[in-house]
């Protein structure tokens, strides 16, 4: 049945309303609790009411028509068997109040009838549609229980009036209250309508714990925010369609705080679309880290300059059944394919756009003249012209109005005429809307050629070559008329030489501003050659330049012996200019197979359009960022049973190099294989993240016809995110691992039947993280035919943790028989183990034939409850060890200091640490931190200080400075599982101090001020010297001889520093410090609240002045120095 029409809608709820209704009344009871909710006599209800059943019979019917008869005519017809079923109860209520003695006084049937309406409605729409009742709610569409219909109108006539009085002076978003009044509709109806209509999850505000008097700016600001989350299809490298979400924030900011305005922010990455129906859908779009903007009165503003994008576009797509036809389908008209509408906000510009393709214009032949038909006809099939274009216009910050999108008329006319070596294909030729250097606006002409031409060894192809001319909109512009040649839209090449074979391709795309090429070239068997570049003029900031990326690779015929029986295939390597490598795509790539494409490309011309979509998602483009990777493919035996392609590329800026491969292993030969062993892997060492690690991926593997599957993960980290994780096969179910640079490892799994009536799969898994180890198996199995099955499982489950020592064992077993997908027969049973102190044990069994079942839960708890928690520790002999290391103790000269002298070098002293007299002494050590409350090391609590301090004893030496280490603050206070999850893992705090000589520090003399004669010494043309004694210098003189004195040559000069700064401008990026700030506008709490380098050095101070005064627990937080309130 086809999609029903607007009419058929509205009656099928109206019938969804009023069939419930008829049915219930048909009970006494229900016309009883009726008639008492009315408040008249109840027993009434006696009286039966007469709906005619044929009314609501002609209601269905009438939903059931197609669409194209179900016309305004016979909706009006049903309309009236609506008023038939309202009118019915109207009867059925008057008959009672007449001859109920104690009914109100001015009873009025028609308001009881419409009181009674609306009741239904609202109840009906609470429960069928919650998303439109919670709308009119905030909308104060409802007034005691019934449908304020006046303020429908008002909404849909009178908007603005309707809003003034909804919002009243909060519209001026002028305090926090109005800008929480105005969220409660701009924010909330907007979201709860996106949810209702796009099936996303969203959040408005919260409840707050303490009195909205009393609520700080943070708790305000999230108590009117909205958040929504949307799920629904994207894809991956490889173009697979997989599951995908994205998060949008949005809060009101009033002018109290720098308002009016509203902050947005986005998260999420890649494209995802989200549909509505067949025919509709919306996309969203997010590039790059998180974007976060501010939209205020004519102003949009980034916290951020990383660059970062986000768009939405809502799109709607033709079918077979619904098509959007302009004009006469059966005389000349236009049929529209897709049409949709963009916006897009990003760092470097804002846009607008709407757009349709896959459009035709269709000309039809039957009404031209004699002349003009004998034309037509020539180039067209059934009498009709279809000649197909796009057209898309909008308006940008960076661009102004454009067009574009070739609308227009565009014919192409088939030639094949060969003349000698020349085949012309076809004449294009044709009028469209377009852009000149994608910027002016105007309508474009075209009139080009596409022909090839056969030489024998070689064959070319150039596609749509000729000319183009342009009239530009603007009549001032300075060529508004311009006929330009027309370069090709692409260029292919075969050669067919007898010792050289192969061939090539040149691929442009001017509005993208992207030029793609590649080659591949056999020669005589012996060597290789492949290619593969492209070339982007477009750079995301909009600046002008180019991006370019290019991977060439040669391949020997007969590898080249490198000894041991190993060989080397192929060599090649990757070079990018402006291009930057996004390592998580790289990752994806591996466990999707799209990686293999790019090292050792095969068949460049054929997959062509694959390999460049790979290499845009891999190394899009990025300003001043260039990456330079070698490859080689190696081989062991003669053939090569195990083949190894690899690449290095190394990212420059910041230096993070990745590893790439693909490695093969095939037994024992290709033709007859038993064994084929294929792993796509990539390791990379990210230097600004402070992390190594490696992702492996086995596909397209299989022993005899057996496929195996899975992966492994290795992460390590250090500094601020240390962490350490290696998995083979994924993790433990019920573990949570934490964010990873790569997918989750797959299970380790062997099919070792896979059929449609049979299937047996064995899986697998190993994991370590710091604190625990992971292992397990399950074991499926699968027979069945037509409506009878037989379905297993066998599941085992381990979880070890170190600190404290815990661990949880699962098996779980089931095996049943289904006859056309019912349970006829199955057993199950699952159980756990876990301990120690108490040990516990836990499980159900249960059998099931037909509809009968036996079950047995049973759990069972032994053990002594012991303490597991370790004794207290001393920590002084800890730190005192500690200190006592040599490798603790270093002799390093000053940052920025210049000896100025040469030291020869020193001898026997490797048990001697020498110090310069410059020079300064770091005593430091990574098991405690000083200078803060230590509660416990590790899960020993302290049990001799709980603050250390170094101080320095005799005179030889004074301290200068701490020497600040990193320290996991949660494994040294006491702190709530919340609060680790806010606070960085590793935290700066003072694990040492760095000593110099006592009163040694270098100085200089004092300024000396000197008056500086010169003895002036002139010589002539005749060789004469005249000599003048005490001459004074000009002062503009003297400072520009002053600059190529020695002095300013010197490389501690100020000048030669100026030298090594290309950019007069710097940016200095400081080090996060905290401030204790008063809760309720984030003001600092006193001057010396806001001087701490670390959290916990701040929250020591808040626990310090809570102590003093105990009214301060609710008053102060720690925050971030960049969060202060300076407008104070």
């Amino acid at each position: 049945m086809e999609d029903p029409n607007s009419l058929q809608i509205f009656l099928r709820e109206l019938r969804e309303l009023l069939e419930p209704l008829a049915q219930g009344i048909g009970d006494e009871g229900v016309r009883r609790e009726i008639l008492l909710a009315l408040g008249l006599d109840p027993s009434g209800a006696t009286t039966p009411i007469n709906i005619p059943p044929s009314s609501l019979q002609s209601i269905q019917s009438y939903q059931e028509q197609a669409a194209q008869d179900a016309d305004l005519k016979a909706f009006i017809s049903t309309l009236q068997d609506v008023t038939i079923i309202i009118q019915s109860l109207a009867d059925f209520i008057q008959s009672v109040a007449a001859t109920d003695s104690d009914a109100p006084a001015g009873f009025l049937i028609d308001e009881v009838v419409g009181f009674f309406i609306n009741s239904q409605i609202l109840g009906y729409l609470r429960v069928r549609s919650p998303a439109i009742y919670i709308t009119v709610m905030a909308l104060k569409l409802i007034e005691d229980q019934a449908i304020h219909f006046g303020g429908i109108v008002n909404l849909l006539f009178k908007t603005g009036d309707y809003f003034e009085e909804l919002w009243g002076a909060a519209k001026e978003l002028q305090t926090d209250d109005d800008a929480k009044t105005v969220s409660d509709v701009a924010l909330f109806v907007p979201g709860v309508l996106v949810s209702a209509l796009l099936g996303g999850e969203i959040v408005y505000g919260y409840d707050p714990a303490v009195d909205p008097d009393e609520m700080s700016l943070a708790d305000a600001a999230s108590n009117r925010t909205l958040t929504i989350r949307l799920t629904g299809k994207t894809k991956d490298t490889s173009d697979n369609v997989v599951k995908g979400g994205i998060l949008l924030s949005a809060v009101l900011i009033p002018a109290d705080h720098g308002g009016p305005g509203v902050v947005m922010r986005v998260q999420g990455d890649g494209s995802l679309e989200v549909p509505v129906n067949k025919n509709v859908s919306f996309t969203f779009s997010v590039g790059g880290p998180d974007l976060i903007f501010y939209l205020g009165e004519g102003s949009l503003d980034f916290p951020s300059s990383t660059d970062a994008s986000f768009g939405i576009a809502l799109k709607y797509k033709s079918t077979a059944k619904k098509q959007i036809i302009w004009l006469n389908e059966a005389e000349t008209h236009f049929r529209i394919g897709q049409m949709k509408v963009e916006g897009k906000v990003s760092t470097a510009d804002y846009m607008l756009k709407g757009e349709t393709k896959e459009n035709v214009l269709v000309i039809t032949t039957d009404d031209s003249d004699g002349f003009l038909k004998t034309i037509l006809d020539a180039v067209t099939s059934n009498g009709k012209l279809e000649a197909p274009f796009e057209f898309n216009m909008g308006y940008s910050k960076k661009k102004g109005f454009f067009v574009g999108g070739g609308a227009g008329l565009l014919m192409s006319i088939p030639l094949h005429k060969t003349l000698g070596p020349l085949k012309f294909n076809t004449v294009t030729a044709g009028l469209m809307l377009g852009e000149r250097a994608g910027k002016e606006p105007g309508i474009k002409a075209e009139a080009s050629l596409s022909f090839g031409i056969d030489l024998g060894v070689l064959q070319a192809s150039v596609d749509r070559i000729g000319l183009a001319g342009f009239v530009a909109f603007d009549q001032d512009s300075d060529t508004k008329y311009s006929i330009d040649f027309k370069p090709p839209n692409g260029v292919a090449l075969a050669i067919d030489a007898g010792s050289v074979r192969g061939g090539g391709f040149l691929y442009f795309d001017y509005e993208r501003g992207e030029y793609a090429g590649g080659l591949e070239l056999d020669i005589s068997g012996i060597l290789t050659v492949k290619a593969i570049g492209i070339i982007s003029t477009h750079m995301p900031d909009g600046r002008d330049g180019f991006a370019l990326l290019i991977i060439i690779t040669a391949e020997f015929g007969s590898p080249i012996q490198l000894g041991l029986g190993f060989v080397l295939i192929g060599l090649g390597g990757l070079l990018g200019l402006n291009r930057t490598m996004r390592l998580e795509p790289l990752a994806e790539g591996i466990r999707t197979g799209s990686v293999n494409r790019i090292m050792f490309p095969q068949n460049i011309v054929a997959n062509a359009a694959q390999i460049i979509s790979d290499l845009r998602t891999f190394f899009p483009p990025e300003n001043d960022t260039f990456l330079v990777g070698p490859m080689a493919k190696l081989g062991w035996g003669s053939p090569a049973l195990v083949t190894l392609s690899i690449g290095v590329v190394i990212q420059i800026p910041p230096g993070n190099v990745a590893i790439l491969g693909v490695l093969r292993l095939v037994l024992p030969d290709e033709d007859a294989a038993v064994l084929k062993l294929q792993v796509g892997f990539i390791g990379a060492i990210e230097v600004d993240k402070e992390r190594v690690w490696f992702y492996a991926a086995l596909f397209d593997s299989r022993i005899l016809t057996m496929t195996i599957e899975g992966g492994m993960g290795l992460l390590v980290g250090w500094g601020n995110n240390a962490n350490f994780v290696i998995s083979v096969g994924g993790f433990h179910p019920q573990y949570e691992p934490p964010p990873l640079p790569f997918p989750v490892p797959p299970r380790l799994a062997i099919n070792i039947l896979n059929y449609p009536l049979a299937r047996i799969r064995v899986m697998a898994y190993f994991a370590v993280t710091s604190n625990t180890v992971q292992f397990g198996a399950k074991a499926e199995l699968f027979f069945g035919f037509d409506g009878l099955s037989i379905e297993g499982h066998l599941a085992f489950d381990a979880l070890f943790q170190f600190s404290p020592f815990y661990f949880i064992i699962e098996i779980s077993a089931s095996i049943s028989l289904k006859v056309f997908g019912a349970g006829l027969f199955s057993v199950r049973l699952r159980g756990s183990l876990e301990g120690p102190t108490p040990w516990r044990i836990a499980g159900a069994a249960s059998i099931s034939i037909l509809f009968f079942e036996i079950s047995v839960d049973f759990e069972k708890t032994w053990g002594e409850s012991l303490d597991t928690t370790l004794p207290d520790t001393a920590v002084m002999p800890l730190l005192a060890a500690e200190l006592e290391k040599e490798n603790n103790w270093k002799a390093e000269l000053p940052p920025g200091s210049h000896l100025l002298v040469s030291l020869r070098a020193l001898t026997n002293t490797a048990d001697t640490l020498v110090l310069h007299p410059v020079g300064q002494l770091r005593v430091s050590q990574r098991a405690v931190p000083l200078d803060i409350q230590v509660d416990k090391v590790g899960n020993q609590k302290a049990a001799d200080a709980h603050k250390f301090h170094l101080n320095v004893s005799g005179a030889g030496l004074s301290k200068t400075a701490d020497s600040d280490e990193m320290f996991a603050i949660a494994q040294y206070q006491d702190i709530g599982d919340s609060q680790k999850l806010s606070l960085p893992a590793f935290q700066p705090e003072a694990g040492g101090i760095v000593l110099s000589a006592a009163g040694q520090q270098a100085t200089s003399s004092r300024l000396v001020k000197r008056n500086v004669r010169y003895e002036k010494i002139i010589i002539d043309t005749n060789f004469k010297q005249f000599i003048e004694l005490f001459f004074g210098f000009w002062v503009g003189l003297f400072a520009h001889f002053i600059g190529g004195a020695s002095v300013a040559k010197s490389d501690l000069s100020y000048r030669k520093q100026q030298e090594l700064r290309p950019f007069a401008e710097k940016i200095s990026v400081q080090e996060t410090g905290y401030t204790v700030a008063n809760v309720r506008d984030n003001t600092p709490f006193t001057t010396d609240a806001c001087k701490f380098g670390s959290e916990a050095q701040a929250r020591e101070y808040m626990a310090q002045q809570v102590t003093a005064d105990p009214r301060l627990a609710k008053e102060l937080h720690v925050i971030p120095r960049y969060e202060v309130n300076t407008n104070v």
